[in-house]
């Protein structure tokens, strides 16, 4: 009975909690409905922030000319070998239209058993190999001469322009300050690369030194030579003969069979020169000179503009150069002496320097939008001389100096502003 009471209580208690907090929830949604609504906010006071370009990067290309190289100088020019000995026996001895070598005859032995044994011939002051390359060489006493020629060349100068080439280009231009609607002032900076190349050929005066060794053909005269085709002496064969001794008498082996040698048919000269004669006369030496190489150049100052309209700027620049450039100088000398081939004698010498100066731009830009257009402009450089020496060891030298001071050319591309 106690507990049917409990819960007839809670039974009635219900409805009256469940109206309390409907009650609760319209008195919550009454007060949020009479508060006022959140404001927006107002940004039609706030300043408009627009970016301005404040830098123009030009690339393209600049077409530059005004390199001038002068060659000058002298030197030797020195044969095919050194002088060889005069007196030594059966040496090898190289000229400039021929050659003496050493003899190659052989004796051989035949044992009459099948067997043979061979073995150089004692030296008799003559060889079977040499080469002559010019009929000229023949005189008529019978005798042979060969040659060895140097020549000094007389120090002479050849100025040559160097060619106008296009190399590439980039440089920015920074906005400083403007001074009213037309005018502005900027800090500019570039880098360019350029090609270095100059030639020039001279006949130089000089003095032709001969060196003359005489030859004894004993009374044999040799077949015609040309420079082309000249006449080779080599070792040769031509059947057998008895080997006799002192007395002339046949030899024979220890069997009982006779001694027999091969028979060179080749012609014989003496195996040294029977004479030697220096002499000088004048001739002439043909040179070509080349300088090829590159120079970059570092160049920054000020730049004035003249504002036309929105589009179209005229820019003037000037101040400092820095260059670096780096060249290879080669000499060919050629001389074309009486017999024999032509000697050349080749010098070559690299180098690289750096140079300061000063440059002056003037350039017109047009821009097509806002951020990107093109230029057009000239220019001008001043930045000085280096010299290049190409030596031969203690017998001269032949010097390149390379002026980069008068350099002037044309330079365009595309300018973007950022």
């Amino acid at each position: 009975m106690k507990y049917l009471r409990l819960a007839l209580t809670l039974l009635a208690l219900t409805p009256a909690a469940m109206r309390a907090d409907n009650a609760d929830s319209s008195d919550q949604d009454s007060e949020e409905q009479q508060k006022p609504p959140t404001e927006i906010p107002d940004f039609n006071n706030l300043d408009e922030y627009v970016y301005v370009p404040k830098s123009t990067l030009n690339f393209g290309f600049r077409v530059i000319g005004g390199t001038k190289v002068k060659f000058g100088g002298s030197a030797f020019i020195l044969s095919y070998s050194a002088v060889p000995d005069f007196t030594s026996q059966n040496i090898d001895r190289t000229y400039a239209d021929g050659q003496v070598l050493q003899d190659t005859r052989t004796v051989v032995s035949e044992n009459g058993d099948g067997t043979a044994v061979s073995f150089p011939i004692t030296p008799d002051g003559k060889t079977n190999t040499w080469e002559y390359t010019n009929t000229s060489q023949v005189l008529p006493s019978g005798f042979l001469q060969f040659h060895l020629y140097t020549a000094q060349t007389y120090s002479s100068e050849f100025e040559a322009p160097g060619k106008t080439n296009t190399g590439l280009e980039v440089s920015v231009a920074h906005d400083y300050k403007d001074f009213g609607k037309h005018w502005s002032l900027k800090l500019f900076g570039g880098f360019s690369v350029n090609d270095i190349s100059a030639y020039s050929t001279g006949i130089l005066n000089a003095t032709l030194n001969t060196t003359t060794d005489t030859y004894d053909l004993y009374g044999v005269t040799p077949p015609p030579a040309t420079p082309t085709v000249p006449y080779n002496a080599a070792s040769g064969t031509g059947g057998t003969q008895a080997v006799l001794d002192a007395n002339g008498n046949p030899e024979y082996d220890a069997n009982g069979n006779p001694i027999t040698e091969l028979v060179d048919t080749n012609i014989l000269i003496s195996s040294s020169p029977l004479e030697r004669v220096l002499s000088t006369d004048p001739t002439t030496v043909v040179n070509t000179y080349k300088v090829h190489g590159a120079y970059s150049t570092f160049r920054g100052g000020p730049q004035l503009v003249y504002n036309f309209n929105d589009h179209l700027h005229l820019a003037v620049s000037a101040g400092p150069a820095l260059v670096f450039a780096g060249s290879s100088y080669t000499v060919n000398s050629t001389l074309t002496p009486p017999t024999g081939g032509s000697v050349v004698e080749t010098l070559v010498n690299t180098t690289s320097k750096g140079l300061i100066g000063y440059y002056a731009d003037a350039t017109m830009q047009y821009n097509l939008t806002e951020t990107a257009g093109f230029y057009l402009g000239a220019s001008t450089q001043y930045t000085g001389t280096y010299d290049q020496t190409a030596a031969l060891a203690g017998a001269g030298s032949y010097t390149a100096a390379v002026d980069l001071n008068s350099l002037a050319g044309v330079r365009a591309g595309m300018a973007v502003k950022f």
